[in-house]
């Protein structure tokens, strides 16, 4: 690696992309209950890997942030903004409880004699040997799961307070404990977001890259050329990203095989009679297919850029944008003939 370098900007002609631009941790400055990041022994899940890691920051050897001290007691949170449509994420984030489990582990490995409490709402196993794992944790390692969200975590002396409920039991916990690890929801990348709008990318409601079909095309983006690797689709483990990425070069290499570049026949079409330039299509287009000529004052379809969505059509006031072999006709005698009485 040559620290040397600079930053500088290169231009390279590419046949397909592959988007795999990751996630982020749901930032711990917006959980206000858990500390709003300003108790310094509450850290994210990232953060406890690099302390554990022997090229991190304190050699392998867990460390307190506020005094450099060892913790003989840690509670691990998770679901901590994730199937939390009040005030966070309705989704899973699908790996937090297994990475919570490894640290765990980990963490006892490091320090024998420490004390490991886990808060969960239900660990969910779903991989090869996953409850397993779960189940080691369980037996040989004396990890404490304590079923229950935690309600606040606050600073108490030198020690960090665990307030919640074992929902077992029904009995109030008030837990303190040397250090609190957190495992906050899966993001879409924020420095992403930029790329996404100029790849005309759609997006789901979360931010997440959308794939054409979930089931049948779930490795393409909906703009032709560009493929999905990892946690841009969706929140996934390391298992599923490298099979994803497999399949999104094993997309590419087939694209390039091919002699010629196949593309569906479904565009738009627009009607020059009846188009008032009124620019609604262009504005409605997520592709930047359709433009106003400025001269002719009358909507112009790019054909390579077109991806048939129906955007263009659906705005349209006039009615002068169709979808070729979905013309309004065709679609009222599909109507009129599935709907007529048979004898």
């Amino acid at each position: 690696i040559d620290h040397s370098f600079g930053p500088f900007y290169e231009e390279i002609e590419v046949g397909a992309i592959v988007v795999a631009t990751g996630f982020e941790l749901y930032p711990l400055k917006d959980i206000p209950e858990y500390g709003g990041g300003e108790i310094p022994d509450v850290i994210d899940a990232l953060q406890f890997e690099r302390l554990l890691a022997a090229s991190g920051p304190t050699g392998g050897v867990v460390r307190r942030p506020s005094d450099g001290k060892i913790p003989k007691s840690v509670a691990f949170v998770h679901w901590v903004r994730s199937r939390d449509p009040e005030h966070g994420l309705l989704y899973c984030s699908g790996l937090c409880c297994m990475y919570l489990v490894k640290e765990a582990i980990l963490y006892k490995q490091s320090v024998p004699d420490g004390k490991a409490f886990s808060f969960y709402i239900d660990i969910r196993t779903n991989g090869k040997g996953y409850e397993e794992f779960y189940e080691r944790a369980r037996e040989n390692y004396d990890i404490v799961f304590i079923r229950g969200k935690p309600a606040r975590i606050v600073q108490n002396g030198d020690k960090v307070q665990v307030w919640g409920t074992d929902t077992l039991t029904g009995n109030t916990i008030k837990l303190d404990v040397d250090m609190v690890v957190l495992a906050p929801a899966m993001i879409p990348s924020q420095s992403a977001l930029e790329l996404i709008k100029k790849l005309r990318l759609a997006t789901d409601e979360y931010g997440w890259v959308k794939e054409q079909h979930l089931k049948l095309r779930p490795l393409e983006a909906m703009t032709s050329g560009i493929f999905i690797a990892g946690v841009a689709q969706y929140p996934k483990d390391i298992t599923d990203t490298v099979a994803q990425a497999s399949g999104a070069a094993s997309k590419v290499l087939d694209l390039f095989s091919q002699p010629q570049i196949k593309r569906s026949p479904i565009i738009a079409r627009v009607d020059a009679d009846m188009c008032a330039g009124c620019g609604y299509c262009e504005k409605a287009c997520a592709y930047e297919a359709i433009k106003v000529d400025p001269v002719l004052r009358v909507s112009q379809v790019n054909a390579a850029l077109c991806e048939g969505c129906g955007a263009c059509a659906a705005a349209c006031p006039s009615g002068a944008v169709q979808l070729t072999n979905f013309f309004k006709n065709q679609l009222l005698a599909m109507v009129v003939e599935a709907t007529r009485e048979y004898e």
